[in-house]
């Protein structure tokens, strides 16, 4: 199949640096979120304003998704390699920092349990469950390491697999995801710059799989099955589509994104996480010099440079992040901390946390990810 379809209705859309930019900052927002969680902090009624928007971590990963429908649209809108290329392309755009971060996680996993198992400041709830885990890993270790291996974590049940998507390295539950939707993609592609139906008919039958895996008690780490997360992943190509003046089916897309976010168990959150990423691509992409003096300095601040470089180093610092928090709340702990307040011990984690992440991730952006990244381009050409 050739991902390099007639697309003449479509403008040629080019790199968004600030989309870029948003992405460093979800992941940026994601890492606050964990070492609130690492210390207890869970999202909940209870808690203030500010915890509740640092530990909302959905909202980030939500955005994550929707900005790789807009960016696998845009590629696939220029890209005139076949499938077997185009695919290759992206095995090596995530693929070689995935299992780096990986195989750390494996080495560290025993290790990182017993830590939790004597620390004061996990809350008994998340010490079950990720106990939970790790049995379910200690039954049925080479089953959870293979799905790994092959990416495909995300679409075994807890029902077949418990915690199958989340159980070495808890944030690759959405690379499987990303793995799924590069896979289904192109042909999503060719179908929706076809017909308006076909958008309609793919939206439906995608939401219609989902509610069916719900009704019959199937469950997915943090929904890591294309089908349970496929709405987000409209969002973003609803926006590449009006972008390209194409707002029927961006109309289309938008709709069925709300629908399933409407039908999904946590439906606040899903509406929030919509109306965030289209108000900030409404900034992003208007004309420069159009709009208020506000969304004019929203882009001016995405456009520089440290928060584009920031965006280059996301996808290590989101798979990296949890490993180095255990690493540094391990040597906290030999401190006398627990008198502190709630706020103080988070920022003695979260400081040198971001410090320590930032380093390891432009080591591995450096030494692997960009390499593979300029290396998978090859195969584009």
């Amino acid at each position: 199949m050739q991902v390099n379809q007639d697309t003449s209705s479509l403008k040629r859309s080019s790199y968004v640096p600030e989309f870029e930019s948003l992405r460093g900052l979800m992941a940026l927002w994601v890492l606050l979120g964990h070492v609130a969680s690492r210390i207890g902090i869970h999202f909940s009624s209870e808690l203030s304003v500010f915890w509740k928007a640092i530990a909302s971590i959905n909202i980030p990963v939500d955005i994550f998704i929707a900005l790789s429908g807009f960016a696998i649209f845009t590629l696939l809108s220029k890209d005139k390699s076949d499938y077997p290329s185009y695919l290759l392309g992206r095995f090596f755009r995530i693929y070689p920092v995935y299992i780096t971060c990986l195989m750390i996680g494996v080495l560290l996993y025993d290790w990182r349990i017993a830590q939790l198992m004597i620390d004061p400041l996990v809350s008994p709830q998340g010490l079950q469950s990720k106990l939970l885990v790790f049995e379910s890993v200690q039954q049925h270790y080479w089953q959870h390491l293979l799905a790994h291996l092959f990416v495909l974590h995300g679409v075994i049940p807890d029902q077949l697999l418990f915690a199958a998507g989340h159980s070495f390295l808890a944030p690759a539950w959405s690379l499987s995801l990303e793995w799924q939707f590069y896979l289904l993609a192109p042909l999503l592609f060719f179908l929706m710059t076809r017909s308006k139906i076909s958008a309609i008919v793919i939206g439906l039958s995608l939401i219609a799989l989902d509610l069916a895996l719900r009704w019959g008690g199937l469950t997915f780490s943090y929904g890591a099955f294309l089908p349970v997360k496929i709405g987000f992943f409209f969002a973003g190509m609803a926006v590449f589509f009006f972008r390209n003046e194409e707002k029927a089916i961006a109309s289309i897309l938008m709709g069925m994104a709300l629908i399933q976010a409407c039908l999904s168990d946590n439906y606040k959150a899903a509406i929030l996480s919509l109306i965030l990423w289209l108000t900030m691509s409404f900034i992003i992409l208007r004309h420069s010099g159009v709009g208020s003096s506000f969304t004019r300095s929203i882009r001016a601040v995405l456009a520089s440079e440290k928060l584009k470089y920031l965006g280059k180093l996301s996808f290590s610092i989101y798979l990296l992040h949890v490993i180095i928090i255990d690493i540094v709340a391990s040597y906290l702990l030999q401190f006398p901390i627990l008198h502190l307040s709630q706020l103080q011990i988070y920022l003695l984690l979260l400081i040198p946390t971001l410090l320590f992440t930032f380093l390891c991730a432009m080591t591995i952006h450096h030494l692997i990810e960009a390499p593979f990244i300029k290396l998978g381009k090859k195969f584009r050409k």
